[in-house]
């Protein structure tokens, strides 16, 4: 049986990452026996010793230093050192350090010693913890949502769900496209003419360098991007920030460069199916002509805002920031949230949050299979 693995934590640094290993459980023990290297020398030399030893013994007494439910501190592969140990017959845990680094690294020793990702992976037999599929679901989109705004609202849905089974099974159950912007990041979309602080704007919001930043048009000559989260002014950037994909296009310009222009082309394709596009300018380039665009822009932005004053007389809904200082930037961030429709997210009606709820709900399916999903 070929082991496999997953890592069942978001694709982002956090404290602690679990990469969760499912196989036979000879396999998964020599596994982990090989992973720990150095940290049983004693144990494995009285092995090694022991040829004369039958192999069962030894395996046996594998399985006893591995026992299902204890965990084990060890170094992983002179990679990084954390805990490991079975959570069940057929499955282990390794849960090292959470830095993105760490993890491929330690995803890439897996490869190379035939450890193949899951695909199409029951998200039960990734918790078995879970008292129900719904609660599998649960842990499984907590692990892999790209929003902290998700976490409490993923956590209420088995008790959401089960209340609105009880109580008004006919109603239609709520599932917009924002509260899908919570699992996985919506994309933002800034296009501006060379040289108005597109690349500014987007180091300000990732907090570093995320572009080229020069005085010379066409500096950006691809289109750059970042994962920024969008706090709500007043909010708590633990528990209500947002998301996004932030892509900072090329200069839409006319240009003899063969290589420019083809990084404006790409960029052509990425605004047209941007869930929010933003058009930028600053007091001296006007902002690219629409009407050459492939949609409208939803929101209008004016930098450089600390040079322009109150002086500025233009579009009436047009913001004013300066990316350069910050200024004008939490009124950015509402217009774009405003726009993705996560200002003002209800929270009392059920969230169809997994595939198998999205699949329930578009087939109007019954009373029944809910039940049994819910684990009643």
């Amino acid at each position: 049986m070929t082991l496999h693995y997953s890592i069942t934590t978001a694709n982002q640094p956090g404290a602690v990452a679990i990469v969760q290993v499912s196989g036979e459980a000879g396999e998964l023990v020599g596994l982990l026996e090989t992973l720990s290297a150095g940290d049983n020398d004693k144990s494995r030399d009285a092995t090694r010793r022991g040829e004369e030893q039958d192999t069962r013994r030894v395996a046996s007494r594998l399985l006893d230093r591995w026992e299902v439910g204890r965990l084990r501190l060890c170094h992983f592969a002179d990679i990084d050192e954390g805990l490991a140990g079975r959570i069940s017959e057929t499955t282990a845990q390794l849960m090292p350090h959470g830095g993105l680094r760490v993890v491929q690294k330690l995803e890439a020793w897996l490869k190379a010693h035939a450890v193949q990702p899951a695909t199409d992976i029951d998200t039960q037999t990734l918790y078995p913890e879970a008292a129900s599929p719904i609660e599998a679901d649960m842990l499984h989109a907590i692990a892999t949502a790209a929003s902290p705004a998700a976490i409490d609202l993923i956590a209420q849905q088995p008790a959401r769900w089960r209340t609105w089974l009880s109580s008004d099974p006919k109603s239609e159950i709520p599932n917009p496209k924002s509260l899908q912007h919570l699992l996985t990041p919506p994309t933002v979309v800034v296009v501006g003419r060379p040289n108005v602080g597109k690349s500014t704007l987007l180091n300000r919001l990732v907090g570093r360098s995320a572009s080229v930043v020069a005085d010379l048009p066409g500096t950006t000559r691809d289109w750059v991007g970042g994962l920024v989260e969008l706090v709500p002014e007043g909010g708590d950037p633990t528990r209500g920030a947002v998301a996004v994909r932030w892509l900072d296009t090329p200069g839409l310009r006319d240009s003899d460069d063969t290589v420019e222009q083809r990084a404006i082309q790409q960029a052509r394709s990425v605004v047209a199916s941007a869930d929010v596009l933003v058009l930028m300018r600053d007091p001296e380039n006007d902002w690219p002509e629409v009407a050459e665009l492939p949609r409208e822009p939803d929101v209008w932005v004016v930098n450089k805002a600390d040079a322009v004053g109150e002086a500025w007389d233009g579009r009436a809904d047009a913001i004013l920031v300066s990316a350069q200082n910050g200024e004008g930037i939490t009124a950015l961030t509402h217009a774009v949230l405003e726009t993705l429709g996560v200002m003002e997210i209800e929270r009392d009606p059920p969230w169809a949050f997994s595939p198998w709820l999205v699949e329930w709900n578009k087939r109007g399916g019954d009373a029944g299979e809910l039940m049994a999903y819910l684990g009643q």
